[in-house]
């Protein structure tokens, strides 16, 4: 990771393990969990942010077997040792090109301080620490119906033309139940020039002007025909906050977008622009045709 993207996003580093942030204001430290009581409050943070049974949280055993092999959970404290956030991964090998990766897992924050930049912050920490090992890219999964485009692609310069259908069966009462599990797979070469470029602002984020003239893929439009045009970007617009929805309402956005998005990235476009119209109160993905991550 460029050096001075720590910088721009006001992260410090303490020692080879740690950094201090002050991103948005919100001053924390970030390092690896220590002990039985850290551990457990990692577990009792992932309950509490995505709803899980307990047979479904990553327990404690594979928390410190992490410690162990280099790539550790990792948590961001407040001055009185208080978790604020914690995130860990797995390490790996990416099967076509053979370079080794990181999956990233489990993002969790506490509720009042989500929105806040302390995910950001944790999400690059944990590249930084990465890159000390020889890991570039980091991959992870999310839900395409939620705005969390806006920190993965607009923010961190991560894209994806991945998409999986129910790739979890989620159990219990949760965010996700009753709710199909689709998910795209989130792919973040934080060594690339795209990447580089735009978490140093130096790529702008594409305006909601530009948008106005991108075809959008909707339901008055049949994706046969907009790709034999092969237009070199398009947009499909998802729900402005899905958490608002009925059940009904929810699973009828899911069964619209699953085949734009498998289509779209059959058809070799790459999901790598998101804009938010806070006029409108819309949100828009947007992909493009033949991209080349450099």
């Amino acid at each position: 990771m460029h050096p001075i993207v720590l910088s721009r996003f006001r992260l410090a580093v303490i020692d080879e393990r740690s950094l201090r942030s002050n991103y948005k204001g919100l001053a924390c430290d970030i390092r690896p969990l220590r002990g039985p009581g850290e551990f457990n409050a990692c577990m009792k943070l992932q309950a509490k942010t995505w709803g899980l049974p307990d047979r479904e949280i990553v327990p404690e055993n594979v928390l410190v077997a992490l410690q162990d092999c280099g790539l550790p959970a990792l948590g961001a404290f407040d001055e009185n040792g208080q978790m604020l956030a914690t995130l860990f991964g797995f390490g790996g090998v990416d099967p076509k090109s053979q370079q080794p990766i990181l999956h990233s897992h489990m993002l969790a924050v506490i509720p009042q301080l989500r929105s806040k930049g302390i995910g950001t912050a944790l999400k690059i920490a944990q590249a930084w620490m990465c890159g000390l090992s020889g890991i570039h890219v980091v991959e992870w999964t999310v839900d395409p119906l939620r705005p969390n485009w806006a920190l993965n692609v607009s923010v961190l310069g991560a894209v994806t033309k991945n998409y999986r259908r129910d790739l979890y069966s989620f159990t219990g009462d949760g965010i996700y139940a009753g709710f199909p599990a689709d998910r795209v797979l989130i792919h973040w070469n934080v060594g690339s020039d795209w990447v580089t470029r735009r978490m140093l602002g130096e790529r702008p984020k594409i305006t909601v002007e530009a948008v106005s003239v991108i075809p959008l893929v909707g339901p008055e439009s049949i994706l046969g025909e907009i790709l034999g045009e092969e237009p070199p970007r398009l947009q499909l617009e998802i729900p402005l906050n899905i958490d608002q929805l009925s059940a009904e309402q929810k699973l009828a956005e899911r069964v619209r977008t699953r085949p734009i998005f498998e289509g779209l990235f059959a058809a070799g476009y790459t999901a790598n622009e998101f804009v938010h119209d806070p006029v409108a109160l819309r949100n828009f993905v947007i992909f493009e045709r033949s991209f080349v991550l450099e």
